[in-house]
């Protein structure tokens, strides 16, 4: 059955019609930049280049594919794409995401301490645990699984009231791993992520900076005169 919000398939040369617009668009306002800031500096900038580049492979793509005569059939990785031009055409969103994969190799080390916290944690709940049939710590996976529900704070009384009818001292267990695996490592986590992240946005505002002065330099050469020796 065909519901109301399903939008009717439109032939594929309208499709791909529409798409090669945009494309058109995006490859306009490309053709604007590498005209008023040059090879040079149009070459730089890997944003602006990449984004060029991934524009001619999905236009090589679409317009071959709509071609009824040729037995080409488009590939998914070209859909996937749009996202990057997307991402390409908005600043802010470029300085977000390259700040977020800047932050990555900071959090390596606390986040390997984080999982063997974990791992740890899971080894010695299904040593403790795993003889109370009313709980899911009867195997190392489900032990793990567990813990890392606890670690996120969730359904903490469906993980621990079992455990806490049958061993009331059990609670020292899981107070001990609250405190170093959400108190004290989330805390670490997110204050090397927001320091990383601050050290990143800080960079960048510099190369922002560094780019206006070049660009102004630039500006000013396009509209010095050049003086005549002999007057």
């Amino acid at each position: 059955a065909r519901y109301w919000w399903v939008a009717p398939l439109w032939p594929r040369e309208v499709s791909a019609g529409l798409e090669l617009l945009c494309l058109v668009l995006v490859s306009g306002e490309l053709a604007l930049r590498l005209h008023y800031t040059g090879w040079q500096e149009f070459r730089r900038e890997w944003w602006t280049s990449s984004r060029a580049a991934v524009v001619l492979v999905m236009a090589a793509d679409i317009g071959v594919g709509a071609l009824p005569w040729v037995l080409w059939r488009r590939t998914p990785l070209t859909r996937c794409l749009r996202i990057f031009v997307f991402l390409t055409q908005h600043h802010s969103l470029r300085v977000a995401c390259m700040n977020i994969f800047r932050t990555v190799p900071a959090l390596t080390e606390v986040l390997v301490v984080l999982l063997l916290v974990v791992l740890l944690f899971a080894w010695a709940a299904t040593l403790l645990f795993s003889h109370i049939p009313e709980t899911n710590f009867g195997s190392f996976q489900a032990s793990l699984l567990e813990i890392y529900t606890l670690s996120t704070v969730t359904n903490f009384p469906l993980v621990t009231i079992p455990v806490f009818s049958r061993h009331p001292c059990a609670f020292l267990f899981f107070v001990l791993f609250l405190c170093v695996g959400v108190l004290l490592m989330m805390n670490l986590t997110l204050a090397i992520v927001y320091e990383a992240y601050r050290i990143n946005l800080g960079r960048e505002v510099q190369l922002q900076v560094q780019r206006q002065n070049r660009a102004l330099r630039r500006a000013f050469d396009s509209l010095a005169v050049p003086v005549d020796p002999l007057l």
